[in-house]
């Protein structure tokens, strides 16, 4: 079968192209991503596709300037965006302790998103072929994996909210160097692909090589169908987690999932395994290694004393129990903020948490209040309109209010979203609420609409604020 053939059928049975996508396609400048780009210019016109191509000079070897040259020579030829970035790579991997190879994927992950997100593609291109995934699946079987590490590199994957496809997995090495002669593509070669220092290259320069020549020539064949079954019952296992994962957890947010604790030690060891793998793969910002060997260190935290105690993880990750919750983070944990509620008594001041402080006082309407009404610290708003007594606290799930000059009213977690304010502050920010726990002010942000000063008020309620800022916020 021809290469383009296998590239359509591929994308057809793995359903990972639609028409009028647009597709965004990592591109080195090497066999297997110059193949890739060219047998998507043959499909673009039947499948009415928008193509654009990045580049990432990561500045590992002299040629790399050259090779993007290339790219772009390329991209110009067949009239496409190419999009073409430049970052010190060795810097980074030195810095944070990485391998070249988990520096490079980083890296051009983070650049990969990021136009994805600004230009509206809504698919990625990676070219990774028949080869890579029989690696692959050696790769993880050396260093201990899951049974998902067996299916290899998947057609297709979802990366917080970011999708992307493998096109070229029915594809081999050898077809794709063909392909590219045939075609006349001349791509570039990395020369540290050759080189045995690097655990990938061992294997694909010794390890398969002699197996194939020793045990069994079709072993590629072999691997790629065993990775496509294990692949069918890994998906199976997937939806049958979810499920359980829909029941236990409590709070899911794009870097933080809190589990009910008890409620997930009741399950089985196979599908407690699977949620954890899936739940640190939800709050990753890439796909990187997470292996069994850090799944004992997970289960540590099971145990019945475990409560308070904190595991790290690769990739800045960090689970917690407490009490009768799991709490999985990217970064660090925040301090563990308690809610309050206390009463405001007029002409009092009253001291809040985290250095705060608060006054309250029952004034005359004057004519200047406008000018005291614009500064951060006070909140002017119409006495009549207040129910008594008043409380002040800290925001509570659910909260809203109807800040002043709109009609509608708005959640204040979208508020605090709104106002990119850190998540870190959000819980710490006094809110300032009357009897029926309608909030006022949001202090030192915005008042409720609904309390707003008019002509026809006579008194003011003024309450002000202070804060001595600590040195960690």
């Amino acid at each position: 079968m021809k290469v383009y053939d296998k590239f359509k059928d591929f994308i057809e049975k793995e359903n990972l192209i639609s028409k009028k996508d647009r597709v965004l396609l990592g591109v080195s400048g090497g066999p297997d991503s110059l193949t890739m780009l060219d047998l998507f210019m043959k499909l673009a016109a039947n499948k009415n596709l928008e193509i654009a191509v990045f580049h990432l000079n990561h500045l590992f070897r002299k040629e790399a300037k050259n090779e993007a040259k290339f790219v772009k020579k390329m991209c110009d030829n067949y009239n496409i965006t190419c999009f073409v970035e430049k970052f010190n790579v060795p810097d980074f991997a030195e810095n944070n302790k990485l391998s070249s190879e988990q520096a490079a994927r980083k890296i051009r992950m983070k650049f990969l998103f990021s136009y994805q997100e600004d230009f509206n593609f809504n698919k990625i291109a990676l070219a990774h072929n028949k080869d890579d995934l029989v690696e692959t699946v050696f790769l993880n079987i050396v260093r201990g994996c899951s049974l998902s590490g067996l299916s290899g590199i998947e057609p297709i994957s979802n990366i917080n909210n970011h999708k992307i496809i493998h096109p070229l997995l029915a594809i081999s090495r050898d077809e794709i160097e063909k392909y590219c002669k045939k075609e006349n593509l001349n791509p570039r070669y990395d020369k540290t692909n050759e080189e045995t220092i690097y655990t990938r290259n061992k294997i694909r320069h010794n390890i398969i090589p002699y197996l194939e020549s020793e045990i069994n020539p079709s072993l590629k064949d072999v691997v790629m169908r065993m990775a496509n079954l294990v692949k069918e019952e890994d998906d199976y296992l997937n939806s049958l987690a979810e499920k359980h994962f829909s029941n236990i957890v409590i709070k899911e947010e794009e870097d933080r999932i809190e589990i009910d604790f008890n409620k997930f030690n009741k399950l089985d060891e196979v599908i407690k395994r699977r949620i954890m793998f899936n739940a640190i793969y939800k709050i990753k910002e890439v796909k990187a290694d997470i292996y069994l060997k850090h799944y004992q260190e997970i289960k540590k935290l099971f145990t019945k004393n475990a409560t308070n105690k904190k595991i790290d993880l690769p990739d800045k990750i960090k689970i917690k129990r407490v009490y009768k919750k799991l709490i999985l983070k990217r970064g660090n944990f925040e301090e563990n903020i308690l809610n309050y509620t206390k009463d405001i008594e007029l002409g009092t001041i009253v001291n809040l948490p985290h250095n705060y402080k608060l006054k309250s006082e029952k004034i005359k309407k004057y004519k200047n209040w406008r000018k005291e009404a614009s500064k951060a610290q006070n909140c002017l708003m119409d006495f009549t309109k207040i129910k008594f007594p008043l409380k002040v606290r800290n925001r509570r799930q659910g909260d809203r209010f109807t800040p002043l000059g709109l009609n509608g009213s708005k959640k204040i977690k979208d508020y605090f979203i709104d106002k990119k304010i850190k998540k870190s502050k959000r819980d710490k920010i006094p809110l300032v609420v009357d009897d029926n726990n309608l909030i006022l002010w949001i202090v030192g942000y915005h008042m409720n609409d609904k309390v707003k000063i008019t002509n026809k008020t006579d008194n003011i309620l003024k309450l002000s604020y202070t804060k001595k800022e600590a040195n960690n916020e």
